[in-house]
């Protein structure tokens, strides 16, 4: 049996995935970039990845219903920026 392929998400549905999740922040002050995580509220599930610098991106992780879905560049650097801040925090000390 061959099974169809799961369909991407929408920006519209990534959008309202990352609004109900938790975002956590990691900065490096001395290059200025961003690796940033969300996880469901409801039980912390990990539901994407995103790194805002040089080469934005941030990709959605796969569920029964979609498949793993990317976005990049300007829409990448919207997406890092949902989501309620639940932890900021820096790899370094700036210098």
């Amino acid at each position: 049996m061959i099974m169809a392929e799961k369909p991407k998400l929408s920006i519209e549905a990534a959008r309202e995935i990352l609004r109900r999740a938790w975002r956590h922040v990691l900065e490096d002050r001395a290059f200025g970039d961003k690796e940033v995580g969300w996880c469901r509220r409801d039980d912390e599930t990990q539901v994407a990845t995103g790194y805002l610098g040089r080469h934005s991106h941030v990709c959605l992780t796969e569920t029964s219903e979609y498949a793993a879905t990317s976005f990049e560049g300007d829409v990448a650097e919207e997406l890092c920026r949902l989501g309620t801040c639940a932890g900021y925090e820096f790899n370094d000390d700036g210098e």
